[in-house]
């Protein structure tokens, strides 16, 4: 997780909200039968989160924006699958309020590009299980 300029919390998030989440995380797992446990990172800021990210050309970067987008999903996969599929997939979604321009900004300048999902705005958990089902599906994941 990463602090937003439109974040409710600027800072060190409260211990039992991470807690909450490793149970969350731990639930989710087990119900799924996936065979390993996510970690859970401590949330940095934006600029920290791009300074632990690696530039390797063959990850794939975008974050979802209800503004003007560069592209639409699908367009965006579908030139992207012309390539290697992906070692790591970074994906952005905003919280209530979206992006600010300054994060706009600072996700151009590292070369991600803002995708659109339709013209509709999506709750964020659902933003997020759309676009993990469309990534699963696109990069046939989902055998």
């Amino acid at each position: 997780p990463f602090f937003s300029d439109y974040s409710f919390i600027k800072s060190d998030l409260p211990e039992s909200r991470l807690e909450r989440w490793r149970k969350i995380i731990l639930s989710a797992t087990q119900q799924s039968g996936r065979g390993d446990l996510l970690t859970l990172c401590p949330a940095v800021s934006l600029e920290q989160l791009f300074q632990q990210k690696s530039n390797s050309e063959s990850n794939l970067g975008f974050f979802a924006f209800e503004g003007k987008s560069d592209v639409d999903i699908r367009t965006y996969l579908a030139d992207a699958q012309k390539n290697q599929k992906p070692e790591e997939i970074w994906l952005f979604v905003g919280g209530e309020g979206g992006f600010s321009q300054t994060e706009v900004q600072t996700f151009s300048q590292n070369h991600l590009k803002s995708v659109s999902l339709g013209e509709q705005v999506l709750r964020v958990e659902t933003a997020c299980i759309t676009l993990i089902s469309v990534l699963k599906y696109e990069f046939e994941l989902m055998k």
